[in-house]
């Protein structure tokens, strides 16, 4: 196989794994945000209603609410689907410069292990920052 080739092989599957990063953490990000949100409006809803178990309705949208919150916050959901959408793009840039019959492989192979090396370095400075 040629160098181009295997290097292209390389880097989409990479990317292929990004793309697949970026829409899961992109959903729990945005499912656990929303939710949480959505479970607050009904525990606050609950209890302006007056049948009998409005009261044990509150407390479990308030406690789903809570964990829902809990996990966004925790998770670091939004940086993890960040870094993934961050760095598919990375790779797109870089399979395009592999179509250019003078593309420089020496280069393109150093961006992307440059790109490899900084997608997790952007949520685990996030970590060490929280």
């Amino acid at each position: 196989m040629e160098e181009k080739e295997q290097l292209g092989g390389l880097i989409r599957d990479w990317k292929g794994e990004r793309y697949k990063g970026q829409k899961n953490w992109s959903f729990i990000h945005h499912f656990s945000l929303f939710g949480s949100i959505a479970m607050s409006l009904v525990a606050a809803i609950a209890v302006q209603l007056s049948f009998s178990d409005s009261s044990t309705l509150a407390t479990i949208a308030a406690a789903i609410a809570a964990a829902l919150t809990g996990l966004a916050t925790s998770g670091g959901f939004e940086s993890k689907w960040r870094s993934n959408r961050v760095s598919r793009s990375a790779a797109d840039i870089l399979l395009i410069q592999l179509t250019s019959p003078e593309a420089d492989l020496d280069s393109i192979r150093r961006k992307f292990i440059e790109i490899c090396e900084g997608h997790d370095q952007v949520i685990v400075a996030k970590r060490k920052n929280s």
